[in-house]
């Protein structure tokens, strides 16, 4: 047993000697220098295809894995190309998903998280035909080869426009272009109004709009029509990208009180006056 400590203690004064310890190597490159391998040279520095299995703490206190020559605290070299890249790194945190990036904190806490989208996030509108809808909110029947469909009590219908947002807050703007089908007496004017539903079987507004900015409304000309032009404020606070879509609905008569039924047409993808576009405020 005393001669089993001895040669321990001989061992470890040698190799803190000489100041370099390997594993399955006799020539360290570093401070600490691993060949899972054990395929590098007998001696002097090992080949870019025999350090790529090496592990090597250098005199600074870098790492290098694959790779000797390091060039940061943790250098990490993979047989990867241009053209066929090889992760070096995977960090499984929870908070892992497809399309996130690694995003730090002001203490360079780092996790997975959507990146923040710079610039504009345009929508789109559905068919060249779009809806139907009417100031009348029971009517229904046929027009121009297209179904008119009652709304619920005055209610909503989907214009076919979408917009899918990342997770965060933004500022949607929208104008739709509203056109009369079957024209109404010329000077009598609806009150038309718009806003955002998560795309499910809701026609009410999102609960991701923000205050009390919930609708985008203004007054249409019953012949031939108009452009209801509005924002809202939208806070997507899931983890994922949502599609919202734009609804269209609760119109009142205004002038007069009682006026003609009339039939518009909405939500055309043709129409120039159609935009539905987010701009990101915040994450």
């Amino acid at each position: 047993m005393k001669k089993t400590i001895l040669l321990f203690v001989v061992l470890l004064s040698a190799n803190m000697g000489f100041s370099q310890v390997g594993i399955n190597t006799k020539y360290p490159q570093g401070v600490f220098h691993i060949d899972p391998l054990g395929n590098n040279n007998k001696s002097g520095v090992p080949t870019v295809a025999e350090m790529a299995d090496d592990v090597i703490v250098d005199s600074n206190g870098n790492i290098g894995l694959g790779v000797i020559s390091t060039k940061a605290k943790v250098d990490i070299k993979t047989s990867g190309t241009a053209t066929n890249p090889v992760s070096g790194f995977i960090l499984n945190d929870g908070n892992q998903a497809t399309t996130k990036v690694l995003i730090s904190d002001a203490n360079g806490n780092a996790t997975w998280k959507y990146p923040k989208q710079q610039g504009a996030v345009f929508g789109t509108f559905g068919t060249t035909t779009g809806v139907l809808v009417s100031n009348d909110w029971s009517l229904t029947g046929t027009y121009s080869g297209q179904t008119l469909v009652a709304r619920p009590s005055n209610g909503n219908i989907r214009t076919g426009a979408q917009i899918i947002l990342p997770t965060g807050r933004w500022w949607v703007k929208v104008s739709l272009y509203i056109a009369a089908l079957v024209n109404g007496s010329t000077g009598e004017q609806v009150w038309v109004r718009t806003t955002l539903a998560d795309a499910t079987s809701n026609l009410g507004p999102s609960a991701d709009l923000e205050s009390s900015f919930t609708l985008a409304s203004g007054l249409i000309w019953k012949n031939p029509g108009g452009v209801v032009v509005g924002s809202f404020l939208l806070n997507n606070k899931t983890a994922s990208a949502k599609t919202y879509t734009l609804l269209v609905g609760g119109i009142d008569n205004t002038v007069p009180s009682t006026v003609t039924n009339t039939v518009f047409r909405t939500g055309m993808s043709g129409s120039s006056e159609n935009t539905f576009i987010a701009f990101r405020i915040s994450q």
